[in-house]
């Protein structure tokens, strides 16, 4: 991105979960299978995203439980 500052939202197949206080945002089953003010009713649920501030330069987030 070319932005400053990124959110991000992660769930492990172990049960390990990555969320924040951004949002609620909709999540799907299947990656990028929603678009912006369209509206949808395949979201199972709602979470919230993590704030990164990754600066000017490339930003790597490890996740680990």
């Amino acid at each position: 991105t070319s932005y400053r500052y990124a959110c991000f939202y992660a769930d492990a197949e172990d049960g390990a979960y990555w969320a924040g206080d951004y949002g609620p945002v909709y999540v799907y089953y299947e990656a990028f299978d929603s678009c912006i003010k369209i509206g949808s009713t395949a979201a199972y649920g709602t979470v919230g995203m993590r704030l990164i501030d990754v600066g000017d330069s490339d930003h790597v987030v490890n996740l680990t439980a």
